[in-house]
């Protein structure tokens, strides 16, 4: 797998990946509509930290 840059293109709305940000490292997030990205370090969506990514990825597979 390999880093997508978010110039190039975004994951679907609500599509779970890992993110990398220039100033939280990398990260597992979400994205919503509007090019919004949040991580995951909360179960609260009220409480969730915005980040601005530079490149992100999908999850890999989980192991069988």
């Amino acid at each position: 797998m390999e880093w997508i840059s978010v110039d190039e293109r975004w994951p679907e709305p609500g599509e779970w990946v890992l993110l990398a940000c220039p100033a939280d490292g990398v990260e597992q997030g979400y994205q919503l509509a509007g090019k919004q990205f949040y991580l995951s370090r909360t179960d609260s969506y009220d409480d969730a930290i915005r980040v601005w990514p530079t490149h992100w990825m999908p999850l890999p597979e989980p192991p069988k």
